[in-house]
């Protein structure tokens, strides 16, 4: 379908673009004829009137350049709606330990991911993450670390504290 499109589009262009480099000809083809204008006045004005026209056909020639920019605004656009309605939920602020209370994480369309989280991770200590690939562990992590807001429950960790994935994660702020 697209591929249609930039044909017929195409085929416009070239049919637009041969006809008015023929036009001016056809225009002031009369007063050459009757000797109004000799053939330096004729190429003027053919020239004059190409420049004109190249001007004015900017959005034509531009069209597809233009239709693909409004298609990247409208995506950018659909992206920021949904930055817009991302849910601000954060985990607590403590200074010490991880504590994870009554909690499930959750998918942005709200798919259950980890349910009934409960554990402590004292000062110092380790916790090892093991489960199969898909299992959560790293969006265990993301919420964690402030980054993933779906989520429900008690769930409070430093701000500044850093966690190790199977994937790199890197915090903003």
């Amino acid at each position: 379908r697209l591929m249609n499109r930039q044909r017929w589009l195409d085929y416009w262009q070239n049919i637009y673009s041969r006809s008015l480099s023929v036009l001016p000809y056809f225009l002031l083809l009369p007063q050459f004829i009757s000797g109004q204008i000799n053939l330096g006045g004729l190429m003027k004005s053919r020239q004059a009137f190409m420049l004109v026209s190249n001007n004015l056909s900017w959005f034509i020639y531009k069209y597809d350049e233009l239709a693909e920019l409004a298609a990247v605004i409208d995506r950018l656009y659909e992206f920021h709606q949904l930055t817009e309605q991302r849910p601000t939920n954060k985990p607590k602020n403590c200074q010490h330990a991880v504590q994870v209370a009554n909690a499930s994480i959750r998918t942005p369309d709200n798919k259950i991911i980890l349910e009934n989280l409960n554990f402590h991770v004292s000062p110092g200590k380790w916790l090892l993450l093991k489960g199969y690939s898909g299992a959560g562990k790293t969006t265990l992590l993301k919420t964690l670390s402030h980054c993933w807001p779906w989520f429900k429950g008690d769930i409070s960790s430093p701000a500044d504290s850093w966690y190790v994935s199977q994937t790199p994660l890197i915090k903003s702020g």
